[in-house]
């Protein structure tokens, strides 16, 4: 899965209000964004018996920044509302596991901007891979 795919649909789904969101970069000149990156690294793979074609899910690890303009308090509400809708997600898309217990205050950039980061993984692939395997 690319990241442009999961950028289409975080779109559909986040609380944006308009506000810019993009892939692999972010607007420093916007007071609202929203930047979706792949997360360095990669993740623990367990390897299937028989080999990667018999593997029943793929793990795309993300790191979503959030700008949020020049009040502390909004941006942490907008924070919250983004942390909410991808925290623990299931959908035919995939099955979303943030990774911190909230989203993480970046502090303000050199223009007072306030930003925060949430770090997800996306279990993309088969009922399997969600916790305690459950279908649907």
């Amino acid at each position: 899965m690319e990241i442009g795919e999961v950028l289409a649909y975080l779109k559909g789904i986040l609380p944006h209000e308009g506000a810019e969101m993009t892939a692999h970069m972010i607007s420093r000149n916007r007071e609202r964004a929203i930047g979706i990156f792949p997360r360095e690294g990669r993740a623990a793979r367990e390897t299937a018996i028989g080999g990667i074609d018999n593997r029943s899910f793929d793990t795309v690890r993300i790191t979503l920044l959030l700008r949020w303009g020049r009040d502390g308090g909004a941006a942490e509400r907008k924070a919250g509302e983004i942390y909410a809708a991808v925290a623990e997600r299931d959908e035919d898309f995939g099955f979303f596991r943030a990774l911190n217990a909230g989203p993480v205050w970046l502090g303000m950039d050199e223009r007072g901007i306030f930003e925060h980061v949430i770090d997800f993984d996306i279990y993309v692939g088969a009922a399997s891979c969600r916790p305690n395997n459950q279908e649907g």
